[in-house]
This record gives structure tokens, C-alpha cells and sequence, in this order.
């Protein structure tokens, strides 16, 4: 069950890109980029994986490190698909590739079969 966001105004967004000095918040290393033109407000840890809807989780980011192939949304998606298959695994005791129950061993034998006779391993006798 995901909340439902907060409308951000245009007075906050304001305020939260001269706190950030109108530079980028993505987490990259060589991001220079400001967020003067287009900027998007970001939930540092996402709401799926348990983040608040409150200023101190919102984070402005230049749409083009928002948005796109390496992008932080992205890599968010893949953290909350991860959790959600992690979660699914601990509920129901299966993962998505196990069709079955579990295999079970037959147990120590003290034997193996090589050419048709059975022959003892040693200290198994």
C-alpha cells in the first residue's frame, strides 16, 4: 500500500532550491548541473521503500538526473522490485523460479554403484 504524495507549492520548491544553492542533489560525483530550468522534486528514499512525504526526504534533481536510463527513479524501481520479490520470498516460503517444494536428500548412503556391484566407502561399514 503506497501513501498518497503531498502537493509541493511553488513556495517550497522555491525554498528548498535556494537551501540546495540551485544545484543537483542526485548523488552523482560529477554532477554539475543546476536546477534553474527544469527540476523535479525527488523523495530520497522512496516512498515504497518506507520514506516519508516530508521536506526532510524531498530533494530537488535536474530532470535529466531524474528521469532517464541511469537515473535515480530507475535505480529506485529496481531497489522496490528487489524488496517486493524479497518480501513476496519471506511471506510464501518460495521463490519466482522454484516451482516446487524442495528437492529432499536421500540421506548418507554407505555404498555407491560402480559397474553394476555395490562397493563400501571407506568407514562407512
Amino acid at each position: 500500500m503506497t501513501a498518497r504524495r503531498k502537493h509541493i507549492s511553488r513556495k517550497t520548491r522555491l525554498q528548498m532550491a535556494s537551501d540546495q544553492r540551485y544545484q543537483c542533489r542526485c548523488g552523482a560525483p560529477d554532477c554539475w548541473l543546476s536546477v534553474d530550468g527544469g527540476w523535479e522534486v525527488d523523495h530520497v528514499v522512496a516512498l515504497a521503500l518506507g520514506g516519508a512525504d516530508e521536506p526532510s526526504n524531498w530533494a530537488l534533481l535536474n530532470r535529466a538526473c531524474h528521469r532517464g536510463r541511469a537515473s535515480k527513479t530507475s535505480r529506485d524501481v529496481t531497489m522496490i522490485r528487489k524488496a517486493d520479490r524479497q518480501r513476496k520470498y519471506h511471506e510464501t516460503g518460495r521463490s519466482r523460479t522454484r516451482k516446487g517444494p524442495p528437492m529432499k536428500s536421500r540421506g548418507f548412503q554407505g555404498w555407491r554403484t560402480f559397474k553394476g556391484k555395490p562397493v563400501w566407502r571407506k568407514g562407512a561399514q
